[in-house]
């Protein structure tokens, strides 16, 4: 998977890899992450341990980020 010399490239999108397929891999992850940051304003969390929903998307993010193995929070979609 990488180049012998170990020279990076610059692919599409300032990717910087040793060949195509580290850039395709790359630019596939930093895509999902970018979705994943785009739609955080569309949800909200309902957190029934603490009785309570999160709207703003700073603190749904958080909530994303930090709820881990914790049960009992919901991420809905504003309607």
């Amino acid at each position: 998977m990488w180049n012998k010399n170990k020279l990076w490239f610059r692919y599409a999108n300032n990717v910087l890899a040793a060949d195509v397929d580290s850039a395709t891999l790359l630019t596939k992850y930093l895509q999902n992450v970018n979705r994943g940051r785009r739609f955080v304003f569309a949800f909200e969390i309902i957190d029934l341990q603490k009785y309570k929903v999160i709207k703003q998307p700073q603190k749904v993010k958080q909530s994303l980020a930090s709820r881990g193995n914790t049960p009992f929070i919901f991420l809905t979609g504003k309607n």
